[in-house]
């Protein structure tokens, strides 16, 4: 069973020009490799949408189990206009307006964009401009939602070009966002002083200490579950590229035989 194998190191000790050649052939071949399943519905879009889901679930359960106040009710509100509603429009997206995104420098900017707009918007400046006023608090969120959608299309469009790129700006944007939830744990007092939030749908009374550091342990959860479940499905996807690309470096490699 190891006869194949031993046959293609044949070939590459004896000829290892022809085999690299044979090998960077197979391998200029991968992003087209890698997005093999981009023909059925919404496979391109499964990794962002479970983690949308995961998102939605914590949101959840921490609204059902929990007394939230101003501080820890403005993460969910960003947790779901950043990671559940971005990805789900971004999901929803044609085809045709997901393309316009491929260039790389976009997904860049979308990372850079959500991240500027996620430290931003926790400034306790911008926390009491925008929380004592309907208008420019319902404005931030859609800043936010629509930031998110450009990022995670960009990310889906990554994934159909079988880019690292999109893994990259994954991994660097959910550390940023774990910074951010580790200042407001460990912060010794709170930074905002917040009466309460205009749009909130019960009583939350003034912020504290408390809610600063649930504020943060949700977002140093919620967040790492949404960008580490994409990356983990985009590098699933790259991996099972590498693996299709394999086949043929392995069958030029034998078919070619010893010089």
């Amino acid at each position: 069973m190891f006869r194949p194998a031993f046959g293609g190191l044949r070939t590459v000790a004896r000829n290892p020009c022809r085999a690299a050649s044979l090998t960077a052939r197979g391998i200029s071949h991968l992003p087209h490799r890698a997005a093999r399943f981009e023909d059925r519905p919404g496979a391109l879009a499964q990794g962002p949408l479970a983690a949308a889901a995961l998102v939605l679930a914590t949101i959840a359960i921490v609204a059902a189990s929990t007394t939230i106040g101003p501080l820890t009710l403005q993460m969910l509100f960003h947790l779901a206009a950043m990671n559940v509603v971005g990805p789900v429009l971004a999901a929803s997206l044609p085809t045709s307006t997901r393309l316009a995104l491929r260039r790389p420098w976009l997904l860049w900017s979308g990372a850079a964009l959500q991240m500027a707009l996620l430290w931003a918007w926790h400034a306790p400046a911008v926390q009491h401009g925008t929380t004592g006023a309907e208008l420019p608090h319902a404005t931030s969120l859609l800043i936010l939602a629509a930031a998110g959608t450009l990022f995670w299309a960009c990310v889906i469009e990554s994934a159909r070009r079988g880019s690292w790129g999109g893994l990259a700006a994954l991994l660097l944007t959910g550390k940023l966002a774990c910074l951010l939830g580790v200042l407001l744990i460990f912060a010794t007092r709170d930074l905002y002083g917040l009466p309460g939030v205009v749009l909130a749908f019960c009583t939350t009374g003034p912020s504290s200490l408390d809610d600063q550091q649930l504020a943060g342990l949700l977002m140093i959860t919620a967040c790492p579950l949404s960008y580490l479940t994409a990356g983990v499905w985009q590098a699933a996807r790259m991996l099972l590229g590498l693996e299709d690309a394999a086949g043929p470096v392995r069958s030029n490699l034998q078919s070619h035989g010893p010089a």
